[in-house]
């Protein structure tokens, strides 16, 4: 009974903490450029980038979230930056398609 409560006092401790964690990466992005018209599409993006490793949340909080691309005006594509505010650890993300690339 002891192991039961246990292991149920874990996995309640997970739970809110992956609720706080998407809460936090929700936050970081808000301050993206049209982020109304896009919120599903960057928190999406960024909770994908956050649980596979190549992004941080404090990532988005220094760049500001997902800026227009100026290089794809015509397109639905914003990027940010990972790992330093620089051309190498820039990634792009096709708010329509949910796609990253670099």
């Amino acid at each position: 009974m002891v192991i039961v409560r246990k292991v149920a006092l874990v996995a309640s401790f997970c739970l809110l903490s992956t609720a706080a964690l998407a809460d936090e990466i929700a936050q970081s992005v808000s301050q993206s450029d049209d982020f109304k018209k896009h919120e599903k599409a960057f928190v999406t993006a960024a909770r994908r980038l956050v649980s596979v490793g190549t992004c941080k949340v404090s990532d988005f909080e220094e760049v500001g979230g997902f800026l227009k691309s100026m290089n794809h005006k015509n397109k639905p594509i914003y990027f940010t930056y990972c790992g330093g505010m620089t051309i190498p650890n820039r990634l792009y993300l096709n708010v329509s398609t949910g796609e990253v690339f670099k």
